[in-house]
């Protein structure tokens, strides 16, 4: 059968595909006109979307000059960079500033004696102690203590002994007591030596002078020894200062107690006071509004003025309601309540919470009336959330003050009982001022710990009852924060014999602080001085009679000298008591300064006690601000644990009371909290508890040596680093180095060597930095301190570098700096002209090669050079004058419709009046910047731009074209399929036909040839 075979019929011999082809390609016209007006549209769509990219960058670079920091950008130069480098990080304020850096952060870092080798001389067997800072028995008070909180004026001494001795002393930068201290007693031009007594300095002449005046004044104009009690002279030896630390309203509770606190319930009454008539008054002092607290004792004792507020629900209607009368948070609910408008409300912990149960869009709010100040006392002027209105917290016990007015407006006192602070400036004194028989007295509630912590669960005197002291001192602890929680037991009647025999009895039973002991011993006229020992951890006693008998310190009543650990009845020259264990932590202790220097990891554990049942305890919720948060959260968990503060006050307890036969445990869910608490891991083998005491200890066996103790201590978890020195000497040149992990006073340690034979001195001492900010010579100066050596918020967006100490102030000049706008501008005009150059480029025509630009002509194109050059023409209405368009700062029209930037002339205005530049651009819907973005969205919106429609318009166009595309090409192909049949078919046909001629011709010969037979 005949085929089609390389496109030529095999009967026919017909170039049967170059026929067809040709054929097809005469009917496809219509395909060639559509590809090209496809190609002419998708040419002109890419050109619109290249503008739309372009215009788009033009406007981002808006966002830099609406943008504060751009306009306000400074350049900071410091007068001595080898002293404070500076360094602009944000927005400043120009201006001068200066600053005298006193001291740069330090490190502290100890050292031992020396050693013959670090690995074959052993040690005595003992236990090494390492405990922060705050362990120490003799902290000095911060400054901003004294005075009743007034605080203490920096500024220079002249001290001048009775010899005529005579040295000035700079205390403008110091912070603590114990800064003044060290001050006075490390210079050397006046025979003189400060100390501590009691909330007084006192000051003693060591020049040997029998005659003479000591004397203590201000210079300079300035109030240091005014307002430390210390101006004035004395004929005799020792000038006694004033007393400087006395309690005052304004004293915060967190202060109180050596910085522990006043420990509430939180939520029940704290404690009950019973009156002499029978009644009584329970107490609380969680911070919490009841119906029954009064407004008076609101907002720190400010109270609530009385007035009238304003609510207006959502469904728009308003009242006034009259608070005239209101005496209590109970009269203020009630009231609005009964305004009528269905809006309720309630007690939330210390503030108010309004719901407004209206039906309605509006806006629910409340606000004053006439002026008032009604509603911001009781701080209900916030923004509601929908139909709640949660009002900020307006009670709180946050001073003693408002302990005190917490006790006299208690709804059951009623004037029958008064709290007071005592005369004496140390204490705080009830008052019964009932009339009967009964019994005056202050019994703890629910557990609290608030009556204990404020002294009161003592006696009364007649109808008075005076608390113990509440602040211990200038450097010392009250005896109630040593031995940890329970604190020093009775104290009594002291016998005290020194070596040589001579005896004395001293009477300590009114001693409240370790300064009243130690002073008393001291006085008792015998051969013995008592003092804190080197370590700062604990007390020692030694004997300076010279004699050889037996020293003996004994309790004839109470149990105060064994509680100290003084208690001694042999023929040594000493005792001591190396670790007092003075309590300081406790329920009211901050988790963010929990770990001193070392940032709190707040996330999730989990708690398994013995029994096998464990619970999560979540402190991601950012409600948990202190331990004794932590501590409730872990109680209310429902396993067999409890937590506490620990026996020694210095961090967590947990108590497995489960009984069961495995271990206490716990354990990290995915962070780092429980190491952070010092409770992660288990339950050491026979014990039933977790302590995560802030202390640690090192035993130290006989077969240690510096290398193997070294180890010990890194393995202990302290955050000290260790290190082992050779000092070159040829006899002990080995020695231990510890220094502090953390900078600055946050990283100070405490560090005990027991009896290993190690003694320590300290190189360093670990301090903050310290710089005094002021004008050159100004008596009183702003204190700043840092852990390190860099100031973050001295000035507001600028970095201060402290490179090295110096009495020479040094000088930041903050000025402005225009780079930064200019800038800004030279980035908005650049890209306005990328736009202006793509349109040009896209609209030429080549004469030569007698090619269009895609653009050439293009009515979009037209109208985006037009609204191009109105929004660089708008005027901004309200700008200042002169300075109210671009072209008044440097943009200008230039060739071609481009713009062009006089950088000089912008640098020319900005600097003669940088606040009409920056609001000029700036300014809210008539400044530039927001009209320029209007006139850009008109164009490149994604919704209602004309080029955005006009890309959209082209791209439902080219759908359509390329459809129709598909739809001829599918027809063309349809008849090419045809012609080709129709050839195969002819070819068949001729096939057929060629068979049957081959046919007729074999029966045609046959007959004019026959065969013979």
């Amino acid at each position: 059968m005949g085929t089609i075979s390389s496109g030529i019929g095999l009967i026919s011999g017909i170039p049967i595909q170059q026929l067809v082809d040709s054929i097809i390609a005469g009917r496809s016209r219509s395909v060639q006109l559509l590809d090209s007006r496809i190609q002419r549209t998708t040419s002109l769509r890419t050109a619109y979307l290249d503008l739309s990219a372009r215009v788009l960058a033009a406007k981002a670079t808006l966002g830099l000059l609406k943008t504060e920091s751009t306009f306000r950008a400074t350049r900071a130069a410091s007068s001595a960079e080898n002293v404070l480098g500076v360094r602009v990080t944000g927005i400043a304020s120009p201006g001068s500033y200066s600053f005298t850096v006193r001291s740069l952060a330090s490190t502290q870092q100890v050292i031992s004696s020396g050693f013959a080798t670090r690995d074959a001389t052993f040690l005595s067997p003992g236990t090494l102690t390492v405990e922060r800072a705050e362990a120490r028995l003799a902290r000095g008070v911060d400054l901003s203590l004294l005075n009743e909180g007034a605080g203490v004026r920096g500024g220079r001494i002249r001290i001048t002994d009775r010899a005529g001795g005579s040295a000035e002393v700079d205390l403008t930068g110091v912070r603590t007591v114990s800064d003044v201290v060290a001050a006075i007693n490390t210079q050397s031009s006046a025979a003189v030596t400060a100390y501590t007594q009691g909330d007084r300095l006192v000051l003693d002449d060591r020049s040997g002078a029998v005659s003479g005046t000591l004397a203590i004044e201000d210079i300079g104009g300035g109030f240091a020894a005014l307002d430390l009690g210390i101006r004035g002279s004395t004929s005799g030896a020792r000038l006694i200062g004033a007393d400087v630390l006395r309690l005052s309203t304004a004293t915060a509770v967190g202060v109180l107690n050596d910085g522990n606190g006043i420990r509430v319930h939180g939520v029940s009454d704290d404690f009950r006071v019973q009156l002499a008539d029978g009644s009584t008054v329970d107490v609380n002092l969680s911070g919490k509004l009841a119906t029954d607290t009064a407004l008076s004792i609101l907002n720190g004792g400010t109270g609530v003025p009385a007035g009238r507020i304003l609510i207006t629900n959502r469904a728009g209607q308003s009242a006034e309601v009259d608070l005239t009368s209101a005496q209590t948070v109970g009269d203020v609910v009630s009231a609005i309540q009964s305004a009528g408008l269905n809006v309720s409300a309630a007690i939330v912990s210390s503030r108010l919470v309004l719901t407004d149960n209206s039906e309605g869009a509006g806006t629910f709010a409340v606000t004053e009336v006439n002026g008032g100040g009604t509603a911001a006392a009781l701080g209900l002027t916030t923004t509601a959330s929908g139909n709640t209105l949660s009002g900020r917290s307006v009670y709180r016990i946050a001073t003693l003050g408002d302990v005190v007015r917490a006790i006299n407006a208690d709804s059951q006192n009623g004037g029958r009982l008064l709290a007071e602070i005592d005369p004496s400036g140390d204490r705080l004194r009830l008052v019964d001022q009932t009339i009967g028989g009964g019994s005056f007295a202050v019994t703890a509630l629910n557990d609290s710990r608030a009556a204990r912590d404020l002294g009161l669960l003592r006696p009364a005197a007649g109808s008075t009852i005076t608390s113990g002291r509440l602040l211990g001192g200038l450097a010392t602890v009250l005896l109630r924060n040593v031995q940890g929680e329970s604190g020093v037991g009775v104290a009594g009647l002291l016998e005290l014999t020194d070596r040589s025999g001579a005896t004395a009895t001293i009477d300590l039973s009114s001693a409240e602080t370790l300064d009243d002991v130690l002073g008393s011993i001291n006085t008792a006229g015998i051969g013995m001085q008592a003092r804190i020992g080197a370590s700062g951890l604990g007390v020692e006693v030694v004997d300076t009679s010279g004699g050889l008998g037996v020293l003996r310190i004994a309790d004839l009543s109470g149990s105060l000298a064994s509680d100290l650990g003084i208690v001694v009845n042999s023929a040594t020259s000493s005792v001591a008591n190396s670790n007092l264990q003075r309590r300081y932590v406790s329920e009211n202790t901050p988790l963010d300064g929990f770990r001193a220097g070392i940032a709190f990891a707040r996330g999730r554990f989990r708690v398994t006690d013995s029994a096998g049942a464990s619970a999560v305890v979540d402190l991601t919720q950012g409600d948990e601000q202190t331990l004794g948060d932590v501590i409730a959260e872990i109680n209310s968990r429902g396993i067999g644990v409890r937590a506490s503060i620990n026996a020694t006050g210095d961090g967590l307890l947990l108590v497995d009371t489960a009984g069961g036969g495995g271990r206490l445990t716990v354990a990290e869910e995915g962070g780092a909290t429980a190491r952070s608490l010092g409770i992660l891991g288990s339950a050491a083998a026979g014990t039933d508890y977790i302590d995560g005491s802030l202390e640690r200890s090192i035993t130290v066996t006989a077969s240690d040596t510096l290398d193997t103790l070294s180890a010990r201590i890194r393995e202990s978890g302290a955050a000290i680093s260790v290190a082992i020195l050779n000092d070159g000497s040829s006899v002990a040149p080995y020695r231990l180095s510890l220094t502090s992990s953390i900078s600055g006073e946050p990283g100070r340690f405490a560090f005990d060597a027991g009896t290993t034979g190690l003694t320590f001195s300290t190189l360093v001492e670990g301090r903050n930095a310290t710089v005094v900010y002021g004008a050159p010579g100004a008596a009183q100066g702003i204190v700043l301190t840092s852990t390190s050596n860099t100031l973050s918020d001295a000035i507001p967006g600028v970095s201060l570098s402290l490179v090295s100490a110096s009495a020479t102030p040094v000088t930041i000049d903050i000025t402005e700096d225009p780079l930064a706008a200019a800038d800004a501008v030279k980035a908005f005009v650049d890209a306005f002209n990328t736009v202006i150059d793509r349109i040009s480029e896209a609209s030429r025509f080549n004469a030569a090669t007698n090619q269009r630009g895609v653009l050439l002509g293009d009515a979009v194109a037209s109208r985006i050079s037009a609204r191009l050059q109105q929004a660089i023409s708008v005027v901004s209405p309200g700008a200042a004058p002169g300075v109210d368009r671009l072209s008044a700062i440097g943009v200008r029209f230039g060739t071609g419709g481009k713009l062009t930037f006089d950088r000089a002339r912008f640098e020319e205005v900005f600097a003669r009046d940088p606040v009409a530049v920056r609001d000029l651009m700036m300014r809210d819907e008539t400044g530039l910047v927001a009209r320029i973005e209007r006139q850009l969205d008109d164009i490149t919106d994604s919704e209602n731009g004309f080029l955005t429609r006009a890309g959209d318009g082209l791209g439902k166009t080219l759908e359509i074209l390329s459809g129709r595309k598909q739809q001829v090409s599918e027809r063309l192909e349809r008849e090419r399929q045809a012609l080709l049949t129709r050839f195969q078919a002819t070819e068949r046909v001729l096939s057929r036909l060629q068979s049957q001629q081959s046919t007729l011709t074999s029966f045609t010969s046959a007959l004019q040839f026959p065969s013979n037979r």
